[in-house]
């Protein structure tokens, strides 16, 4: 949770004379247009009857933005965080309806789309996103377009396509807590009806936080993304899109902090469970946010998350009042993890702690580093979708529809 932001303050003073002022009375607002598809369709974000919070190519780029929660804290009634144990999941809330639960076989309350694609699950949200053109936060139930498990609302994400202009975009990044970050897109020119786009980052990431026990840093992130996009012109009226998105990260387990112990239990016969062990741990927990913490889990690749995604979008102008579309996707994804850790500490007498597995006092020679907790993950999750959309109009488009 420890972040450091610069702080730039302007202060600016200024005497306007009468001459000025009334040249400034001639001058007329305006406010830029702002194109959604919160309702499947492109439209103007002032003409859509929803609430959504709409983040431009120049607002993400702006924001340094490269996955879905750094919007967050600037979109209101929008929370996304990592989960515990894990830097691949997200626990996310809109308007406090939340979805906190990563098991595969849970429903999320907050959709997640991605160039129309669903991604149905929580698990393995978290992963970095190139050529970002546009994120919407539309608030608010959305099952009637979206889909039942939009309960909260959902996040559209929106990457750019491929122009059939040539160019090359390199971006550098560098901060406090050994952050780093390549990005690195490039476009084609139009080979006939086709055009391509490759895309490439890398990030990297420490955080202030040390292992009471080895001194090295904890909460440690690397990743790597790939991203290939395609446009086909078929016809006047008939586009091909294909999008295989790739993303490979390593990092320590999620960081989390003992914040309270219970009481120590003993039985009826006076036998304490844990014994000195879990006074050590209650010792420990502390509400405040500590800068030391009793990890051990400080391997680089202490878990790994791959994902591979292939989309497949055809696009069909039948005319000017139907547009057909429809939406294909494969996408696998692959995590694991050694060992979730909330404490670690050394057993002080031979069969003092209880066995975490059975429950029985276990065996361990003194000394020995236990966790008061631990479990592995292995996860592996493929979806796949297959979507038509139909939208147009009729009655002299006094009827909109969208089926």
């Amino acid at each position: 949770m420890n972040r450091r932001y610069p702080l730039v303050v302007a202060l600016t003073a200024t005497l306007i004379s009468p001459a000025h002022a009334q040249v400034a009375d001639k001058r007329s607002a305006t406010i830029e247009e702002v194109i959604v598809t919160a309702r499947k369709v492109e439209e103007s974000l002032q003409d859509t009857p929803v609430s959504v919070a709409a983040f431009s190519s120049a607002d993400l780029e702006q924001l340094g933005a490269s996955e879905a929660k750094d919007v967050a804290d600037f979109t209101p009634n929008l929370r996304m965080q990592k989960q515990s144990g894990s830097q691949d999941n997200y626990a996310m809330a809109i308007r406090g309806v939340s979805s906190g639960e990563t098991a595969l076989t849970i429903d999320p309350t907050v959709g997640v789309y991605m160039d129309g694609v669903y991604l149905a699950r929580s698990t393995g949200l978290a992963f970095d996103i190139v050529d970002l053109k546009r994120i919407e936060v539309l608030r608010g139930p959305q099952g009637t377009l979206f889909g039942r498990n939009t309960i909260g609302g959902a996040l559209n994400i929106i990457t750019e396509k491929p122009n059939g202009e040539p160019g090359f975009k390199l971006a550098l990044g560098a901060g406090d807590q050994g952050y780093n970050r390549v990005m690195a897109s490039a476009d084609s020119p139009d080979f006939g009806p086709l055009a391509l786009k490759f895309s490439y980052m890398r990030k990297e990431a420490e955080r202030e936080l040390e292992s009471l026990y080895n001194g090295k840093s904890l909460g440690d992130n690397s990743g790597q993304y790939y991203r290939l996009a395609a446009r086909w012109k078929v016809s006047d009226t008939v586009a091909l899109d294909y999008i295989f998105d790739g993303s490979r990260r390593e990092s320590n387990a999620n960081t989390q902090q003992l914040s309270h112990v219970r009481p120590i239990y003993a039985d009826p016969n006076g036998q304490f469970y844990g014994g000195r062990y879990y006074e050590q741990a209650a010792a420990s927990a502390s509400a405040e946010r500590l800068e030391v913490l009793p990890l051990t889990n400080t391997d680089p690749d202490e878990s790994n998350s791959d994902i591979d995604s292939h989309a497949v979008t055809l696009e069909w102008d039948v005319s000017e009042d139907l547009l057909v579309k429809s939406i294909s996707n494969v996408r696998e994804w692959n995590s694991a993890a050694r060992g979730t850790d909330f404490g670690t500490f050394p057993v002080e007498s031979t069969g003092d702690v209880v066995d975490l597995r059975s429950g029985s006092p276990s065996l361990v020679p003194a000394g020995t580093l236990v966790p008061i907790f631990s479990a592995l993950r292995d996860n592996y999750h493929r979806q796949i979708t297959q979507e038509f959309q139909f939208t147009g109009k009729v009655l002299d488009e006094r009827l909109s529809y969208t089926a």
